[in-house]
């Protein structure tokens, strides 16, 4: 056997070696949605879309995965209330955001990814002014549903959050 026949021999194994057992190799992903929600309404002022998931079948290529969720609209309807608790002459308005994206990166361990998604909803607006030293509240918090998008384009459908009648008081207001 010639040395040009024993490396083309050799030589071919050591290439399917590397590339089966090379570090980087990138294998087939499988990944799906184990599991969500319930969406609900949560957050550090109680208004915040927020979705609890998890996915599996990510392959051991990315450590950190980023998701969006995109919202078509949420809305929150703002009274400005008096130290009383009443509401002075001005009326109730309404602050909206249309197509919302909040992308959130989560650790990705073996393939698998368990976290919980947060939206914030649209504060209330700086041109507001609650007059006599009042504070505003929110009356009610409506997000549309929308998807949840993972690193690989993958889509779950996400429900719609809707408050209710509420009484949540003392927001900030924001700064647009």
């Amino acid at each position: 056997m010639s040395i040009s026949t024993i490396a083309t021999r050799f030589g071919g194994v050591s290439l399917a070696a590397a590339l089966l057992f090379g570090p980087g190799v990138a294998w087939a992903q499988n990944a799906h949605y184990l599991s969500f929600g319930p969406a609900s309404l949560g957050g550090d002022d109680g208004l915040d879309y927020t979705l609890p998931f998890r996915e599996t079948g990510l392959g051991n290529a990315i450590t950190v995965a980023n998701y969006t969720l995109s919202v078509p609209s949420v809305s929150v309807t703002y009274q400005c209330f008096n130290h009383g608790g009443n509401a002075p002459q001005a009326a109730a308005f309404t602050a909206t955001e249309t197509n919302v994206n909040h992308t959130q990166g989560f650790p990705s361990k073996n393939g698998n990814v368990k976290g919980t998604i947060i939206v914030e909803e649209p504060e209330v607006p700086s041109t507001q002014k609650c007059t006599g030293g009042g504070s505003f509240c929110a009356l009610n918090v409506s997000w549309s549903a929308g998807t949840l998008t993972d690193p690989y384009g993958n889509q779950m459908a996400t429900p719609a959050v809707d408050s209710g009648a509420i009484m949540k008081c003392g927001l900030p207001v924001g700064e647009e």
